[in-house]
């Protein structure tokens, strides 16, 4: 995760004021931007040109757009359609933490996305933009196995037509925002609604066969309604929502979350997630846990499990999604060809390490002793028990 405190002094730089739009170019079809605009705010304007960006963030309501190049801008809505953030990056315009100033174009772009304001500062971005789409069309489908939830999802998106939105979650999560009337587990896909293009044989085919159920138009059409706020509402009923984010290959998220729910279980903790499909057929999977941070062995148990959630994650090929400050432990195990990357692009951008230290290519504690700490932790927990017995 990222913070926005000086962690050893220094100084936190706020871009929200950076928020003009300084072009919009219907006929070439493309926008620039200054690193504060929001999603929303730009979506609103683009609209009224009769364009869209096609992909936003799911937090689009507040995301500005220069946080989303930082975090990589490869899982949000519309990216299974239309690509990730870096398929409509034309330019960026950023100063370095040596304060020289540049134009990337190309391949040049790729050290700014997923670096977390460790290079230098972004302050003006050129992105291409879409004919806006008027008309979607969703189907929900509800599932009682995981196993059929997941097997039918790695199906759909192996499918030639491409969704805009892609989402799986549990029935803890739906609660908060469309309580599931069917299953346990519930899929839903959002289409372009051009007729002839949407696959709804195959739907009908594919989830079907995993056991998967249509739950109604209604709720379907509330589901894309919801798509801004789904993940969001239990954060409104809980003191702390802790939650770990995985960028994972979609045929490896049923592993994962038979693992989870195994630890709900065994563990007794208040657990929910969410899914949402990205670019390249990877999922951004949210783990998440509702608790009293004043019951310490439970949010102990509960950290301690998220981070086991990760190391598996890693084996099975996938990683942390974002990685900021807290994430930065695992940068060496889940992603090292990058990590290499970002510390030489670190010595040419910020030689002086000046932008956001402890980040990314340097940490302030080891992935070891992190792991020990979890450990001892659970063995704690164990024991603390037996002694309550």
């Amino acid at each position: 995760m990222s913070s926005s405190s000086p962690s050893r002094g220094g100084i936190s730089l706020d871009i929200k004021p950076m928020n003009k739009i300084l072009e919009i170019n219907k006929e070439s079809k493309f926008v620039r931007v200054e690193p504060g605009v929001t999603f929303e705010g730009l979506a609103n304007e683009l609209e009224k040109q009769v364009l869209a960006l096609g992909m936003y963030q799911s937090s689009a309501k507040s995301a500005v757009i220069g946080g989303w190049i930082a975090c990589g801008g490869r899982g949000g809505i519309g990216t299974p359609f239309y690509g990730g953030l870096k398929d409509h990056i034309l330019s960026l315009s950023v100063i370095g933490g040596d304060g020289v100033v540049k134009v990337l174009e190309g391949d040049d772009i790729d050290i700014f996305l997923h670096s977390y304001g460790i290079l230098g500062v972004i302050f003006e971005i050129k992105l291409k933009v879409h004919e806006i789409v008027r008309e979607y069309k969703s189907f929900s489908y509800g599932f009682r196995t995981i196993d059929g939830l997941c097997n039918a999802m790695v199906d759909i998106t192996s499918l030639e037509t491409r969704p805009i939105y892609l989402k799986i979650a549990d029935d803890e999560l739906q609660k908060y925002s469309n309580p599931l009337e069917i299953g346990k587990y519930v899929l839903s896909v959002t289409y372009v609604d051009v007729p002839s293009e949407i696959p709804l044989e195959d739907l009908k085919s594919i989830t079907g066969k995993h056991d998967g159920v249509y739950i109604s138009d209604e709720f379907s059409k509330k589901e894309w309604e919801l798509r801004y706020d789904a993940e969001f509402n239990p954060k409104e009923h809980t003191e702390t929502l802790m939650f770990q984010e995985f960028w994972m290959p979609v045929e490896k998220v049923s592993e994962m979350l038979l693992k989870y729910e195994s630890y709900r279980r065994s563990h007794g903790i208040p657990a929910l997630w969410f899914g949402m499909l990205g670019s390249h057929n990877e999922m951004r999977l949210e783990l998440m846990v509702m608790i009293d941070a004043a019951q310490y062995l439970k949010f102990i148990s509960s950290k301690g499990i998220l981070h086991k959630m990760m190391k598996k994650a890693i084996k099975l090929g996938g990683g942390p999604y974002t990685i900021g400050l807290q994430n930065s432990i695992y940068m060496s195990r889940a992603y090292p060809a990058r990590l290499t990357e970002m510390q030489e692009a670190k010595e040419k951008w910020d030689p002086s390490g000046i932008m956001n230290p402890d980040r990314v290519t340097s940490c302030l504690t080891s992935f070891r002793r992190i792991d020990v700490l979890f450990w001892l932790a659970s063995a704690f927990r164990r024991l603390s028990k037996y002694v309550g017995e």
